[in-house]
């Protein structure tokens, strides 16, 4: 799935395989929680957990950074590929074409997994009980996934060169040659 293949499949072939290495991070991640519970530590845990602005802190250190790290660090280092796109042959570089800096490749990564964190943040919300009314749910999600839309609607728009994080980031997608 190399050369002139549709630049817009072959990013979201290459998502799907970043996202399931996300997903067995994540795994890993709740093996260690899961284990953890059965020790005197589970009640502080369970404590801390409970409490939204712990839980929502807890979750993007443990979870949402080591993602962003991962898809910021593997597209600022050559060859500006993740795995899932080093697989299916395209890179991320800057506007002009040159590699992308590691600030601007943690940039992206912000702005791409932006949809996911405020997504967490509503269930931390939800969970806690704190007077989040239905409407202000859907509102919400119904703006998470407008931000996901124009993500997707910029990406075919552009033939798969860039999305609306690209854009921001200064940077875009490209096959190897």
């Amino acid at each position: 799935m190399h050369g002139k293949d549709n630049l817009v499949i072959r990013r979201m072939a290459a998502l799907l395989v970043d996202t399931a290495l996300v997903g067995a991070y994540t795994a890993l991640l709740a093996g260690g929680v899961a284990a953890v519970s059965f020790t005197p530590v589970e009640g502080l845990l369970r404590r801390f957990l409970s409490v939204p602005a712990s839980g929502e802190t807890v979750q993007l250190f443990l979870l949402t950074a080591p993602a962003m790290g991962y898809f910021g660090v593997a597209e600022s280092l050559a060859p500006g590929a993740t795995v899932g796109k080093a697989l299916f042959g395209i890179r991320v570089v800057g506007s002009t074409g040159g590699r992308l800096p590691v600030a601007r490749a943690l940039e992206r990564s912000m702005w791409k997994v932006l949809p996911w964190e405020l997504g967490h943040l509503v269930l931390w919300r939800i969970n806690s009980g704190d007077g989040l009314g239905e409407r202000e749910v859907m509102g919400a999600y119904l703006a998470i996934y407008a931000l996901l839309g124009s993500y997707v609607a910029s990406a075919v728009a552009t033939g798969g060169r860039s999305s609306l994080y690209d854009w921001l980031s200064a940077s875009r997608v490209e096959p190897v040659l």
